[in-house]
């Protein structure tokens, strides 16, 4: 009869992969870009963020810092190998597409709704890829 492995020593022989280190690491930058982003607009020039975007600067700045905590936060389960994390990562990230197109659109600079739309399909099926492959890693 065969012995089950156990998941934590699964996780040990197999390790992420480096597709999924990858998509990690880029989204760790994304985290550190993030954060100069709202640490800039609040410390020293908030109306610089109305004049770009249109959007109020307390409204901009307390949306990119609640995206921001989550983001950490399902960034930190998701190296903890937590599938609510990584459905929740899914959610969060459609939830900010939609809302970084409707409402925080840059002024002078409007992107179009397809290449928006096209971005964001492309990087959720990377994610989708990278979580695939190691779905079985995660409880």
């Amino acid at each position: 009869m065969q012995r089950e492995i156990p998941i934590s020593q699964l996780r040990k022989i197999e390790g992420r992969g480096k597709f999924l280190t990858a998509m990690l690491t880029f989204d760790f930058f994304d985290l550190l870009l993030k954060l100069t982003i709202v640490s800039l607009a609040t410390l020293y020039n908030p109306y610089a963020v109305f004049s770009f975007y249109g959007a109020s600067p307390s409204v901009y700045i307390l949306w990119t810092g609640m995206s921001l905590i989550l983001d950490m936060i399902v960034f930190f389960n998701i190296l903890r190998w937590k599938k609510v994390a990584a459905v929740t990562f899914f959610l969060l990230t459609g939830v900010e597409g939609v809302l970084s197109y409707a409402i925080f659109r840059p002024i002078h600079y409007p992107e179009p709704l397809s290449v928006s739309l096209i971005h964001n399909i492309a990087v959720l099926v990377l994610w989708l890829w990278a979580f695939k492959r190691k779905w079985h890693l995660f409880t």
